[in-house]
Order: C-alpha cells, then sequence, then structure tokens
C-alpha cells in the first residue's frame, strides 16, 4: 500500500468516524429530550388520576402520544440519513413529505 493510498482512507475513516459522532450527538439530544417530556408528562398523568384530582388527563396522553410520534419520526430520519436505500420507498427523508429540503 502506497503512502497516499494510506492517507486517502485514513482520511475517509476521519470523515466516517466524525459522522458517527454527529449521529450519536444528534440521537442523544433529540430522543433523550423527547423521552424526558414523555417520562415527566406521565408521572404528571399519573399523579392527577392517583391524586384524585378529577383533572382532564386526556392533553397530557395526547402531548405524550405526539411526543413518541415526533420521536419515531426522528429516528427515520436518522435511518435514511445513514442509509437512504432502508427507506427505498421514498426518495425523500420522511419528515419532508413537501421536498422543503430539496433533491436528494
Amino acid at each position: 500500500m502506497s503512502i497516499p493510498c494510506f492517507a486517502t482512507g485514513l482520511a475517509r475513516l476521519l470523515e466516517l468516524e466524525r459522522v458517527r459522532t454527529r449521529i450519536a450527538a444528534d440521537l442523544h439530544d433529540d430522543i433523550g429530550a423527547g423521552l424526558s417530556r414523555m417520562a415527566i408528562l406521565s408521572e404528571v398523568v399519573k399523579r392527577s388520576i392517583g391524586g384524585g384530582g378529577g383533572g382532564n388527563p386526556t392533553p397530557m396522553l395526547t402531548e405524550i402520544a405526539d411526543s413518541a410520534r415526533g420521536l419515531l419520526q426522528s429516528m427515520r430520519e436518522i435511518v435514511w440519513a445513514i442509509d437512504p436505500q432502508a427507506m427505498a420507498s421514498t426518495t425523500l427523508p420522511p419528515s419532508d413529505p413537501g421536498g422543503r429540503l430539496g433533491p436528494v
């Protein structure tokens, strides 16, 4: 193996590592924040039902469901970004049905 080939291979490995680090940070931030929100809302609903407050838990349960759907969407976007072939039925990221991100 010649030195230029080694340098090219090394540069590619470094770029892949940067991508992995960015994906890990995005996963941590997005999924962690969403799960924390769902946990807090769940606890509020649990206390309102268990405490006999008699409040309507439906709006908070709706927020929990919306958060779960948002997290699922985030995961789809990440999978698409890593491997567009994993979602071969579409040419756009799942969150871009109107083509706002432009051609892929």
